[in-house]
């Protein structure tokens, strides 16, 4: 019952983040791999999960997304898949203890990462 009130919560959490700056999964895996789930079976629950809420951002978001230039939004979207190609790629071919090592230092890169977003951007100056 424990497990179910930490999931329910961590869901909801997640799902108020997705909608205002994205980052829920920084709540949804964590919860799971406490819950018991293995970490890479969290990491592939955790995707699907808030798959649902990405799309609806992006539907959210559709003129936002029209008003980049193409070259803009074919590059992001390059990116993006190159990047999920590579990561589905290493997580199929890594063994679960490796991923489980590797980790925290993920979740800290992806932290900083988000953090610090808008300084990254080159003459960028927004706020975190």
């Amino acid at each position: 019952m424990q497990d179910l009130v930490l999931l329910a919560l961590a869901a909801f959490l997640a799902g108020i983040t997705n909608a205002i700056a994205g980052g829920g999964t920084f709540l949804t895996f964590p919860a799971l791999v406490l819950s018991g789930v293995p970490p890479v079976a969290a990491n592939a629950t955790s995707a699907v999960a808030v798959f649902p809420g990405y799309l609806s951002s992006a539907l959210g978001f559709r003129r936002e997304i029209a008003s980049l230039r193409p070259r803009d939004t074919i590059r992001l979207l390059a990116i993006t898949l190159l990047g999920g190609l590579a990561g589905s790629l290493l997580l199929l071919v890594s063994s679960a203890s490796a991923f489980a090592v590797v980790v925290p230092f993920l979740l800290l890169f992806a932290t900083t990462a988000f953090l610090l977003g808008p300084r990254l951007r080159p003459g960028g100056e927004g706020q975190a």
